[in-house]
């Protein structure tokens, strides 16, 4: 019960602490022109990918979504090839023509390649949909640092407390923003 009612009283000092317009951008604030647009982040990286990230100025980004997104490719591209190879290698064995491994083992790197193939345009799809996730968060957040105090600090102090007739001790939190 007492950390219950501990935990409620440092949620309401919190609470009581939090000051709305230092941390939410008002469209009066700044002058129409220099909005950042968090759909038109969106769409410059659905439409190419990194582009919403240049539109936020996070320049070192954009080659993290190319390599990422060429790794993908890449993988997408060397196991259809190797799926294709083992594919055909099975039918040969189905056929009678010899081929360096059996017909169960070009069966199963067949399945096998054709698994890391489906695995590869799936996790490239996901990074695809994150980079244009990320562009969007970035635009969403471009102002913030302007709007935060540079004061920002969080202190953990021992104090006391007089309830009636005890004295017991504990922890003060102190937040500035």
């Amino acid at each position: 019960m007492r950390l219950s009612l501990s935990a409620l009283l440092i949620c309401l000092t919190f609470n009581s602490f939090a000051h709305e317009d230092n941390f939410i951008l008002k469209n009066d604030s700044l002058p129409k022109d220099t909005l950042h647009s968090p759909k038109k982040a969106a769409l410059y990286s659905a439409l190419l990918p990194s582009a919403g990230q240049f539109y936020n100025k996070k320049y070192w980004k954009m080659p993290v979504v190319y390599a990422g997104l060429g790794a993908g490719i890449y993988f997408i591209i060397d196991n259809h090839q190797k799926f294709q190879f083992y594919k055909s290698e099975y039918l040969k064995n189905l056929d009678g023509q010899t081929t360096d491994l059996s017909s169960a083992q070009n069966f199963a790197l067949q399945d096998q390649h054709h698994s890391w193939r489906d695995y590869s345009i799936l996790f490239t799809g996901v990074f695809y949909a994150l980079q244009i996730v990320d562009a969007a968060v970035d635009a969403h957040f471009f102002y913030f640092e302007e709007k935060i105090n540079p004061d920002l600090s969080f202190r953990i102090q021992p104090t006391s407390m007089f309830t009636g007739f005890s004295q017991s001790a504990g922890l003060s939190f102190k937040l500035n923003f």
